[in-house]
């Protein structure tokens, strides 16, 4: 077995790292799957990996070989760090593969009509040549070459632009922090993932994801979520090894990307970048995201339009005579390109990137495309208190202490009997760490609570960062903190006093003074505890002392136990081997003090909650904290007013909650063939009672948060959810919208969220929610503008196919039309920023039409005029301009053109175009009475460019296109009629609008239901369009980092 995983090959190893004492071959070979699940032949109580492990020393002769110190790292000098990098590689990995330019051009060119188009295109050139020689046969054909590659190349461009766009994106979620021991002294050191090189020893923590492939060196309770890696979703322990497990062959082994569940501890770095085994997997991946759900009703209208097209081009060839086959075939397959609208899946696509870019600007990563688009329609936000209403800035007010309550630091501190435990029950009991920065100043990292705490005793003069080097080695369980316990434990052998085991626990009052037997009166002196004492510290001083002024309580506790008793409770429970186990030692409990903190409002916090009501949003304040301090900071935030705080059902504690609404019930779903359970309400009635008034859950656990967002959807809510916890994580993906905080944040929070807020600032989430109302705006913008066109376009070129010899616009000018109102309208439109007006409406429900009465009698208004002027100038045009030719006359004779007659169609040309750009402008706006289609006109500085591109291409085309086009140049005169029957479209507009009631088009409703599997197969869309199927496909380009 051993002999045949060794000769498994890794294309990404190689025979780096001589200089050292192991090479990158040997500590891959470690964390191969099969040799770290297979027994070793040469001892069966190993596996092979343990057996390889073994030989190197275990883990601290690995770290010796790595020339790392299991206790303090490496050096991390330049040229240590080089040397590694070298030797093992750097801890990055390549950016996701993109396709090139020319990739994406040639692509487009495998869509069917396009390739029909160029066949006929090249008859044409072939037949032209013929009949009219080489000097002038090759206009019509050359030109309709030239006008595809052109619309090729613009729409390849884009998408090329949008996947680099994309890239970034991509690497701007995969930064990330982790704490390193390095130098001499072994102090702890903040770094970004990617500087991690192999020999490193880094801090374990639960919610965190492991940056590399590392060997636990020492841990408790480590377990690892390797579902990403394996796909098996059991959580997987992780123990390190020694003398005394090494024969149970123990998994030390954690592998990058995985998620750490549960526990803490420290680790040896030995793999990096893309020879992790996570690292060798991501260069096979090549991963496509589902449609959202906007795409999914897009893609359906797409086909219901293209349809339309179809049938008019089967029609027009159907009047046409033998002698212009070839001349119709080219309209004809020219309508389709310009009727299906590839622009709508660009446009969804152009608006989504241009969302996320500008989301992530102001502090929204988003890692699932669809967020930002679903954002638009919640009307339901669950937030968290603590950094995200708050500034997450925990500063120490007040202390209980000596049965006395002091505010800030009492000036006698050093003197105060008992001192000492006041600190060590914070240092001791703590994952927090010092550092110091750049400039050689002391600085707090980690839990922000726990920074608070040390940032007090560092003001009261203690030696923080001393008292936490004394316990590195010194630290003999570890209970961490949870939200189910509310409480954390650590048993310490004393660092300065003989025979001596202290236990240290702290967390929420109520919890931890359940545990306790006695506390220190003004003296010093230790006095039992009874239960007026208790009911005394917990009324008078956490309720109406702290929570009122909305101070957040901890409680620090502490027991002594000799050596001996210290064993003997080991002994009695199991060594200590599970949590349950190591619970014993949270008895017969001394309360030391009571620390009160306060964690201000953000400055912006009122105002946005504010913002949020008038947006018809919801907020929901869940938090751990006691009933009285939630309610006072959702009183300070505007959540609640006096009146509500006072109601029934307002104001809730999670037990309360569960209670009246019958917690979670599992029953069978129907509609789901697997056999999974679907999770409902268990009194559907309580909780409708409930839903409608409740706004404050305190002293709530990850599962009412759960429940709560559960059954919100179930009664058709969509919901924002906040979350930075590992237990946050079931919450945060049950909800349409899960928000994970961008600082305090952990790894498994993240990983289950769909927006990462950067600056876990609640405000920030009313940039999505602005963004998210913005993409289903400039949608509808583009929508309305393409379905004018469309009608328009392919109505006159029916009609001049089947009442007039020559088609009123060629196949050139079509192809112009089609980027016009294609890629140029959807780069314009779809990046329209958000109108101020936005978050002054209701959301969007579920169930909102795109095309919206308001936007058909915007379309069939603009559509009748637009037909009126083309119908009026094709069969009067004649007359009005004074033009003399007849019907039958040819465009060109001998090259020389039939002026008259050209400048008839190019009139008719030229002001088709000018009314598509000022019905353009009109398209802006959509609001039923919404006059002013200027305003914020030059907020967007990519519309004002492709208007003037635009303008200015098409009147290059005019005055000098020539054959290839069919134009004549136009006077001044004649530019400024085209010009001025366009800008008709600005009053029509207002008319239409003024004039024409809403009512009259409630009736008139498109097909927007997402086409089932089948019906895609058949879809218009998809079987002739390349490009309407490349744009989709780009649109859902997968931004989840995994």
């Amino acid at each position: 077995m051993a002999a045949q995983t060794k000769k498994i090959e890794e294309p990404l190893l190689n025979e780096k790292g001589q200089e050292f004492g192991v090479d990158i071959t040997e500590l891959g070979f470690l964390f191969h799957p099969d040799n770290i699940h297979h027994p070793s032949p040469d001892n069966f109580k190993r596996s092979i990996s343990i057996s390889e492990l073994w030989k190197h020393g275990g883990a601290k002769g690995l770290a010796h070989k790595l020339k790392s110190d299991s206790k303090n790292g490496i050096i991390g000098g330049a040229q240590d760090i080089k040397n590694r990098i070298n030797a093992f590689g750097a801890n990055s990995k390549r950016p996701p593969k993109i396709r090139t330019l020319w990739e994406l051009i040639l692509e487009n060119f495998e869509d069917r009509i396009l390739q029909i188009l160029l066949i006929a295109a090249l008859v044409a050139l072939i037949i032209g040549i013929w009949k009219e020689g080489i000097e002038h046969g090759w206009i019509e054909g050359l030109s309709i070459f030239i006008a595809v590659a052109i619309i090729v190349s613009v729409t390849a461009g884009n998408n090329y632009i949008k996947e680099k766009q994309f890239q970034k994106l991509v690497s701007k979620a995969a930064e990330g922090t982790v704490a390193v021991y390095r130098g001499e002294d072994g102090s702890t050191h903040t770094i970004s993932t990617t500087e991690l090189v192999v020999g490193d020893l880094i801090k374990i923590e639960s919610g965190m994801k492991i940056p590399a492939d590392c060997i636990l060196m020492a841990g408790t309770d480590v377990a690892a979520d390797e579902s990403a890696m394996t796909g098996e979703p059991e959580q997987m322990e992780k123990s390190a090894v020694s003398e005394n497990n090494v024969d149970h062959s123990p998994n030390p082994f954690l592998l990058a990307n995985t998620l750490v569940a549960s526990g803490q501890g420290v680790a040896l770095v030995c793999a990096v970048g893309s020879h992790t085994r996570s690292g060798m997997a991501e260069e096979k991946l090549n991963i496509e995201d589902e449609e959202t759900p906007l795409q999914g009703k897009l893609e359906t209208i797409a086909n219901e339009i293209g349809k339309v097209g179809l049938y008019v081009a089967i029609n027009l060839l159907s009047v046409d005579t033998l002698k212009k086959v070839i001349e119709f075939v080219i309209i004809a397959i020219t309508v389709i390109v310009v009727a299906v609208p590839e622009g709508l899946p660009l446009a969804v696509t152009i608006s989504l990137a241009f969302s996320v870019m500008k989301m992530k600007e102001e502090n929204n990563l988003v890692r699932k495309l669809e967020a930002s688009e679903t954002m638009g329609g919640a009307n339901e936000i669950c937030t968290d208190k603590t950094g995200t209403l708050t500034k997450n800035q925990m500063t120490v007010k007040e202390i209980y202490f000596l049965d006395t309550i002091y505010t800030g630091v009492p000036a006698h501190f050093n003197t105060l009997p008992r001192n000492d435990l006041l600190a060590e029950g914070v240092l001791f009991n703590c994952s927090a760490r010092i550092e110091r920065n750049e400039l050689g100043v002391l600085e707090t990292k980690g839990n922000c609570t726990e920074q608070g705490l040390i940032s007090y005793l560092m003001d009261a003069g203690v030696q923080a960062d001393h008292l936490l080097r004394q316990k590195d080695d010194k630290i003999l369980q570890v209970i961490p903190f949870n939200s189910k316990r509310k409480r954390a434990c650590t048993a310490i052998r004393h660092p300065t006093k003989e025979n001596l085991v202290r236990v240290f626990v702290k967390g929420a009052p109520e919890i931890v003074l359940e545990l306790c037997e006695s506390y220190f009166d003004k003296d010093g002196q230790t006095q039992t505890i009874g239960k007026s004492q208790r009911d005394r510290i917990v009324n008078d001083v956490v309720t109406n002392s702290f929570a009122k002024k909305a101070f957040r309580t901890l409680l620090i506790a502490y027991a002594d136990l000799t050596n001996e008793q210290y064993d003997n409770l080991c002994e009695q429970n199991n060594n200590f081997a599970s949590e349950v186990d190591r619970e014993v030692l949270e008895s017969s409990l001394t309360v030391i003090g009571i620390y009160a903190l306060q964690d201000p409002l953000r400055d912006e916090i009122v105002q946005s909650v504010k913002d949020c009501h008038k947006a018809g949003i919801n907020i929901r304040m869940v938090t751990g904290d006691n009933l009285d301090t939630a309610k006072a900071i959702a009183l300070e935030a505007g959540i609640i007013n006096a009146e509500e705080a006072e109601t029934e059902f307002v104001c809730m504690e999670g037990k309360q909650f569960r209670e009246i609404c019958g917690g979670l019930v599992s029953i069978k779903d129907e509609n789901n063939t697997d056999g999974k359970l679907r999770e409902e309400i268990g009194n559907k009635g309580m909780f409708r009672i409930v839903k409608d008034k409740l706004k404050v859950l305190a002293r709530s656990t990850p599962e009412d948060k759960y429940m709560l967002v559960t059954g919100l959807k179930e009664f058709q809510s969509v919901v924002a959810v906040t979350g930075d916890g590992t237990n946050d994580a079931p919450a945060l993906k049950r909800a349409d919208v899960g928000f994970a905080m961008g600082i305090t944040g952990t790894e498994v929070a993240k990983e289950a969220s769909d927006i990462i807020l950067l600056d876990d600032n609640f405000a920030s989430i009313l940039t999505a929610v602005k963004w998210g109302r913005n993409i289903y705006e400039n949608v509808r913008k583009f929508l309305q503008f393409q379905l004018t066109v469309n009608v328009v376009a392919m109505f006159i070129v029916f009609l001049g196919g089947v009442a007039k010899d020559d088609p009123p616009l060629t196949s050139v000018q079509m192809l112009w039309v089609n980027l016009i109102m294609d890629t140029c309208a959807a780069l314009a439109l779809a990046t329209e920023p958000p109108g101020e007006d936005l978050l002054d409406r209701k959301p969007y429900s579920r169930n909102d039409l795109i095309v919206t009465p308001v936007m058909w009698r915007n379309i069939t208004g603009q559509a009748i005029f637009q037909i009126i002027v083309l119908v009026t100038l094709l069969f009067g045009g004649k007359n009005i301009f004074s033009l003399t030719y007849t019907d039958s006359d040819p465009f060109y004779v001998a090259q020389v053109p039939n002026f008259d007659k050209v400048l008839h169609y190019t009139l008719i040309f030229h002001t088709f175009v000018f009314m598509q750009v000022f019905n353009e402008i009109n398209s802006r706006k959509l609001g039923e009475r919404e006059y002013n289609v200027f305003h914020g006109f030059f907020n967007n500085l990519l519309f004002l460019l492709i208007i003037v591109f635009t303008i200015a291409v098409q009147c290059v085309l005019v005055q000098y296109g020539g054959q290839s086009v069919r134009t004549v140049p136009l006077t001044w005169q004649q530019h400024v009629i085209c010009i001025g029957i366009g800008a008709s479209s600005l009053i029509v507009g207002l008319i239409v609008k003024a004039i024409l009631p809403v009512s009259l088009f409630t009736r008139i409703q498109m097909k927007e239901e997402p086409l089932t599997e089948e019906e895609q197969k058949v879809a218009f869309t998809s079987t002739f369009r390349k490009s309407f199927r490349q744009s989709k496909r780009q649109s859902t380009l997968k931004t989840d980092i995994q």
